[in-house]
């Protein structure tokens, strides 16, 4: 009886073992679209021989789909699973090398390069290249350089802009308007646990200037990720606490949780009127400019609440029709030789799991155009609007349901608030920005501030002979 009640025991003890590793499996691989609870981590032009892309691109027809996390392709400086030598129509490298500049990223993975098939450690089975770098790509089983990865599992703390991109070169910053984020994953901590961001500034062997420290720290809260991320202005007291700089460059760095942020903030400061002829992206000129609005001015925000009216706000989170949290990101960007106001719809990825919903559903460009000269001290202009949808979110069956709208393109697309409807062209009438007013001040009202200079000079002259 003993030894029935063992085997029994053992038994049991063996499917909860097995079902434990059924449910924990993570995997991916490549196939023509991801199914529902996967998400798009890159392209490929096909299943062996192939050129690879950016998930951001939309040019082939294969996807590498993985069936965890929430579909996050930021690459934070430790999660790079293979290197692309461009954006699309790219050649490969292993996560090792280091001779490309676009990289493919997910999650918080962890990864390697293994010949024939995947170590113990590194369980997750990705896809394969022809060689180490300068490599063609295909599915797991095509070549033998595999690449295998890992959930990591260990804390990470770095800085990063509003968008959540890792914060990898020095930023121009304004003092009093210039955000960042602060973030932390993989805390192990419980969900609600405050957190002291804690900010100093590096001074070598001179050592640590506080900037936001003790009372002053800036305190957030673990999510359900087990990560916590808070905004930091940049105000003129951070720049005074951090002393006189030979180069003028701030070296930032933030404790939390015992641990040190992996980046230095590298910063230089601009002039608090900087902004002040920046009114929307179109009062950009040049590409640097344009793309640094987030850590700027940051005025995407008026660009596309000016365009879409109707009470409409740059990241505010609602409730949509589906029942998800549903927002949208506001950026400038440089294209055709002119900065546009852009905006991405996103919907909550916790809910994509409702339908295989995509996270982004599409984005809407505003092109602007004027031939006001501003005189009259009002600037009218008018935009055209074009939405692309995102590569993930198009389908070439029928779906049926209010949720669902059937675009131009003679795709069906998931759009269940008409984001795409939104993306209107138009007019409108703005007060002009104080640059694009100064150079009324010309030659005439020069000639003129002389005369006035000229006359006062004499008038006080024979003032004081008369005494």
């Amino acid at each position: 009886m003993g030894l029935k009640r063992a085997g029994i025991f053992l038994g049991f003890l063996f499917l909860i073992i097995a079902s434990i590793g059924f449910i924990s499996a993570d995997t991916c691989s490549v196939k023509t679209s991801c199914d529902a609870l996967e998400y798009d981590i890159m392209h490929l032009s096909d299943t062996a021989n192939a050129h690879g892309e950016l998930e951001s691109e939309s040019f082939y027809s294969y996807s590498l789909c993985c069936d965890f996390g929430v579909g996050d392709t930021t690459c934070d400086g430790y999660n790079k699973v293979v290197g692309l030598s461009s954006d699309t129509n790219a050649h490969a490298e292993t996560p090792e090398n280091t001779n490309y500049n676009s990289n493919v990223c997910y999650e918080s993975l962890n990864c390697t390069s293994s010949t024939d098939s995947c170590p113990g450690e590194y369980p997750i089975e990705m896809i394969s290249l022809s060689s180490s770098t300068n490599a063609h790509l295909g599915n797991f089983s095509v070549y033998p350089e595999k690449i295998c990865c890992k959930q990591s599992t260990f804390q990470r703390a770095y800085f990063a802009d509003l968008n959540r991109n890792r914060i990898t070169t020095s930023i121009e910053a304004i003092p009093g308007t210039t955000e960042v984020l602060l973030i932390l994953k993989n805390s192990g901590l419980s969900q609600g646990t405050d957190v002291d961001f804690s900010i100093y500034e590096d001074d070598g062997l001179f050592g640590n200037d506080d900037i936001r420290t003790g009372a002053d720290a800036i305190t957030g809260v673990i999510d359900a990720n087990l990560s916590s991320s808070v905004t930091w202005k940049i105000t003129s007291e951070d720049i005074d606490s951090g002393g006189t700089e030979l180069d003028d460059t701030y070296e930032f760095f933030f404790k939390v949780n015992g641990k040190n942020s992996e980046n230095i903030l590298n910063v230089t400061t601009l002039s608090e009127t900087y902004c002040s002829g920046i009114g929307r992206c179109s009062d950009y000129k040049n590409e640097s400019e344009c793309e640094n609005d987030v850590n700027t001015c940051n005025v995407a925000g008026s660009t596309v609440e000016a365009n879409e009216g109707g009470g409409f706000v740059c990241g505010q989170v609602t409730t949509g029709a589906d029942g998800c949290d549903i927002w949208s990101n506001c950026e400038c960007i440089w294209e055709d030789e002119e900065c546009m106001g852009n905006r991405v719809d996103v919907i909550d990825e916790v809910c994509s799991d409702e339908g295989g919903t995509p996270s982004k559903i599409g984005s809407c460009s505003y092109n602007e155009n004027t031939t006001d000269d501003c005189a009259d001290g009002f600037y009218m202009y008018s935009w055209i609007a074009s939405y692309l949808w995102n590569p993930i979110n198009i389908n070439t069956t029928p779906v049926s349901g209010p949720l669902w709208v059937l675009g131009g393109d003679g795709y069906w697309h998931y759009d269940p608030d008409g984001k795409e409807a939104t993306c209107e062209g138009g007019s409108n009438q703005v007060i002009c920005p104080a640059q694009i007013e100064l150079p009324f001040f010309g030659y005439t009202n020069f000639i003129i501030t002389v005369i006035v200079i000229v006359l006062l000079y004499i008038a006080m002259n024979q003032k004081k002979r008369r005494h």
